[in-house]
């Protein structure tokens, strides 16, 4: 998130707000107002200023046209064949409306991950995801037929629940009544552990 705050605001043409000399500047004028040398209304009037520009600039803000070190896909698009390049927000197709977004359930997608994505047409567990209460998940994403990623739980076929699922990463959220393993939110549901993966010898989800 903070390299995407800084491709923005350099995409915005907002330098100061990623200068660390700003902070300095601002001390210094602080300093020279309380000697007498800047009054109060001058400083105002500045910072007023460039708050105006900042704003200006917000409001002429398009996702699409904010430039920045981006690059483009090595897999072709799935819906056309054409050259999928990435934007501020999305991995967008240049020959027709197919996109995927860059960042979805508070997760960045790389550019290596997304092609592997289109290439195997799914892929993880991946971890990283928070639900809306914030909590960390785990999950396989799959495209579709429509080639709309989808999560994927483990709930579909045997060879879905065969995947295995990491949560070193997550927080347990407490004792299964089952089994007594660790329980641990997995996409929209809780978990045991002992419930996924090859070697499952628990059913427990809630």
């Amino acid at each position: 998130k903070a390299f995407s705050l800084m491709t923005l605001l350099n995409g915005l043409g907002i330098p100061e707000l990623t200068a660390p000399e700003l902070t300095g500047a601002w001390e210094w004028k602080l300093a020279r107002m309380e000697s007498g040398a800047m009054s109060r209304s001058e400083f105002m009037a500045e910072i007023a200023a460039m708050t105006e520009r900042i704003v200006a600039r917000a409001k002429s803000y398009d996702s699409d046209t904010i430039p920045g070190d981006f690059g483009e896909l090595k897999t072709p698009c799935p819906k056309c064949g054409g050259l999928i390049k990435e934007t501020y927000k999305k991995f967008q197709c240049q020959s027709c409306d197919f996109s995927l977004w860059k960042i979805v359930a508070g997760r960045q997608f790389e550019g290596g991950e997304i092609d592997e994505l289109l290439t195997e047409r799914k892929i993880g567990p991946l971890t990283g995801f928070r639900n809306k209460m914030g909590r960390p998940f785990n999950a396989i994403i799959k495209l579709n037929a429509e080639n709309a990623p989808e999560f994927d739980f483990g709930q579909g076929s045997a060879s879905d629940s065969a995947e295995e699922v990491d949560f070193s990463q997550s927080e347990a959220q407490g004792a299964c009544p089952k089994c007594g393993a660790r329980v641990f939110a997995h996409g929209m549901a809780y978990v045991c552990e002992k419930s996924q993966g090859p070697a499952k010898s628990c059913d427990f989800r809630s």
